[in-house]
């Protein structure tokens, strides 16, 4: 019976996601500010349906890190910063783990109105995470964390990212993030390096020590793109100072 039953949930499933429609130029799409406002602003309201059918791991995969380094249901909790929200799928897994008190921002209008949506995140804000329009828009040490899943191969100034986020994380809060294994180890754009200079700040910055780093793991291995399935990610986790 149970045989049965499994075998047509995922018949069920395969038909369901033949249905969805396909992604306008993922594979594709220049690994720009530009080339993510363009792809999620035309992919946004098919967006949740697409990689939740790819097996999309990385949100709940965060949230599961997340819970395993902080007490969840602490009076009065300083709110989780998800950057680079999107449609909210990190926020529903955040939620599901018991992090209740969440702010969003992400530089796509259109996947902010479907994250606004779901009811998830106390306030949301159209922002860039590299700076173009200023620091972002809270005060110092105002979250408990801050986690960022599936952004950063878009992102080319990553010591601005870095040091908004030391910023805006309570000493003792975390940052967690994914990056793909193949940019995060050949240090492109000098991902990795930066976030080792934080580890030592200058003068009157905040900083942090990285407490965890996975080995590469599956993104979205169920993507019809050859180019896309194969793509791996790490996970990492940084303490603030």
């Amino acid at each position: 019976m149970h045989g049965r039953c499994g075998s047509f949930i995922r018949s069920s499933a395969r038909g369901f996601c033949s249905q969805v429609p396909g992604v306008p130029g993922l594979g594709h799409t220049p690994k720009t500010r530009k080339g993510a406002l363009d792809l999620y602003g035309r992919w946004a309201a098919s967006y949740d349906d697409t990689v939740r059918c790819w097996d999309y791991r990385s949100p709940a995969r965060v949230a599961s890190l997340l819970k395993s380094f902080q007490s969840v249901g602490a009076a009065r909790p300083l709110p989780v910063l998800d950057a680079g929200c999107g449609t909210g799928l990190s926020g529903e897994a955040l939620a599901a783990a018991g992090f209740s008190s969440l702010v969003g921002v992400d530089v796509s209008k259109e996947m902010l109105r479907i994250c606004e949506g779901k009811r998830l995140y106390s306030s949301v804000a159209c922002w860039d995470l590299e700076g173009s329009q200023g620091p972002l828009p809270f005060p110092d040490k105002c979250f408990s964390a801050v986690v960022c899943v599936g952004v950063l191969s878009y992102i080319q100034c990553f010591d601005v990212v870095y040091r908004e986020w030391c910023r805006v994380v309570a000493p003792g809060g975390h940052v967690i993030f994914t990056h793909r294994d193949t940019l995060w180890d050949a240090d492109v754009h000098s991902c990795r390096s930066s976030a080792r200079a934080f580890e030592s700040p200058g003068l009157g910055l905040a900083g942090w020590r990285r407490i965890y780093c996975s080995e590469a793991e599956a993104y979205m291995p169920d993507t019809p793109e050859d180019r896309e399935n194969v793509k791996m990610v790490r996970y990492l986790v940084f303490q603030a100072a």
